[in-house]
Formats: structure tokens, sequence, C-alpha cells
């Protein structure tokens, strides 16, 4: 379920572009990501579900995350977000 129940539009440019700082213990949601700096990036879906991929430089990854959890060695992540 996508918050406010409604699903992000992917079809024009996001409201705000904000860096996010890997962190264990804070919800931190975005409706995709920019990486910068390729490596690991350890994530919790929006859906709940804890999922590590291998990114590579400016890379993004169009998923709705809650987290990123501090194992990420991928740097210069920012979310981004589509506001209502």
């Amino acid at each position: 379920m996508f918050r406010g129940g409604r699903k992000p539009d992917a079809s024009g440019p996001v409201g705000d572009l904000v860096p996010i700082a890997p962190d264990d213990n804070a919800d931190q949601f975005a409706d995709a990501l920019m990486i910068e700096g390729g490596g690991v990036l350890v994530i919790i879906t929006e859906a709940g579900e804890t999922r590590t991929v291998n990114v590579p430089d400016f890379f993004i990854l169009p998923v709705s995350v809650r987290r990123i959890l501090e194992a990420s060695t991928a740097t210069g992540i920012h979310g981004f977000k589509v506001l209502a």
C-alpha cells in the first residue's frame, strides 16, 4: 500500500530531491533513489521488505523506500519525493 492510498506518478518530474544518510533507526520515505557513488545499498522497502542490491555510480533506483540501512556502502544517496 502506498502512503495516502496513492501510487506515485513516475511520468513527470518529482516535487523534491533530498539527501538521505543511512540510518538503521529512522524512516526516511522516498519514492525513488538516486545514488551518486556506487556500492552496496541495503534498504527496507515501503512494503517492509529488506533488500540488498549492488548499484553503479549515478544510478536511479525506482523503488519506494522506507529506510536505508547503515550497512550500505553506496554514497551520495538522494530521495525523490513526489508531492501530492
